[in-house]
């Protein structure tokens, strides 16, 4: 399960997951099931690979 955030994309892996409730106006996320894993991804867009390695 990937989550686009405004810091970035928030991804969920595990088993059984399931959203119970979402509400977008106030951005929380009620998510049920075993959570094996959380990983965080920044946005990279208008930044080179030069500056990602070295800024």
């Amino acid at each position: 399960m990937v989550l686009r955030t405004g810091q970035g994309e928030l991804t969920v892996r595990g088993r059984e997951l399931h959203i119970e409730r979402i509400d977008l106006d106030s951005g929380m996320l009620e998510l049920h099931g075993h959570v094996q894993e959380l990983s965080y991804d920044e946005p990279t867009e208008g930044r080179t690979l030069w500056n990602r390695l070295f800024g």
